[in-house]
C-alpha cells in the first residue's frame, strides 16, 4: 500500500500533522498549568481544545466544496506559520498566558478541519481493492500513533524549554507542509503547475 506514492506522502504527511498535534496538546496544557499554577487557565485551554472537534458536524459540508489537495497544503501551512510566530514571540518577549489562549483555538480548530479532508483524500488518491488496506493505515497515522506520540511529547517537555518546544513543533509542521505538498504537486502535475 506504501509503494503508492500518493498515499505514501499523505500518510507520512498525516504522521506529521499528528506528531504536531500530540505535542501542541500536550505541551500546551502542561506549561500553562506549570507557569501559572492556576487550574483556572488549563480549564479554559482544554475548552479551546475541545470546542472545534465538537462543531466538527459542520466541516463535512465545507470540506466537499473544496479542492482537497489544497485545503490540506493550505491547513498544514497555516499551522506551521501560527506555532512559528508564536515560538518567534515567545523567544523574544517570553511566555505569554493570553497569547497562548488565543492561538489555541486556531490551531485546533485548523487541525481539526484537516483531519475529514485527509480522510477524503484516501479515496481519491487510492484504487478501490485497497480501500480498506488504505484506510486501516491512515487511522494508523491520525489515531493510532496518539499514544506514541502523547509519550515523546511528555519526555521533550522534561529536556527542552517552552520557546524551543514551539521551534520543534513548527519544525513538525514544516515537515508535514512539505510531505502535503509533495502529494499535492504529484497529484496536481497533470493540472497545472505546483506553486510553493
Amino acid at each position: 500500500m506504501l509503494s503508492n506514492l500518493d498515499f505514501r506522502n499523505l500518510f507520512i504527511g498525516r504522521l506529521f500533522l499528528n506528531l504536531g498535534d500530540s505535542l501542541v496538546y500536550i505541551i500546551f496544557m502542561w506549561f500553562l498549568y506549570n507557569m501559572t499554577g492556576d487550574s483556572l487557565f488549563a480549564g479554559i485551554a482544554g475548552f479551546f481544545f475541545t470546542l472545534p472537534p465538537f462543531l466538527g458536524i459542520f466541516f463535512g459540508p465545507i470540506v466537499d466544496r473544496k479542492d482537497h489537495r489544497k485545503l490540506l497544503a493550505l491547513f498544514s501551512t497555516i499551522l506551521l506559520v501560527l506555532t512559528l510566530v508564536l515560538a518567534v514571540f515567545t523567544f523574544f518577549f517570553g511566555f505569554n498566558v493570553y497569547l497562548l489562549l488565543l492561538f489555541i483555538p486556531f490551531m485546533t480548530f485548523v487541525s481539526e478541519f484537516s483531519y475529514p479532508v485527509g480522510e477524503s483524500l484516501v479515496l481519491r488518491i487510492v484504487p478501490e481493492k485497497d480501500l480498506m488496506k488504505a484506510n486501516s493505515l491512515a487511522m494508523i497515522a491520525s489515531t493510532g500513533a496518539d499514544l506514541f506520540f502523547n509519550a515523546i511529547s511528555a519526555m521533550l517537555i522534561s529536556f527542552l524549554l517552552f520557546d524551543q518546544l514551539l521551534f520543534l513543533i513548527s519544525f513538525v509542521f514544516l515537515l508535514a507542509a512539505i510531505w502535503v505538498c509533495q502529494e499535492f504537486c504529484v497529484n496536481s502535475k497533470a493540472e497545472f503547475e505546483c506553486v510553493y
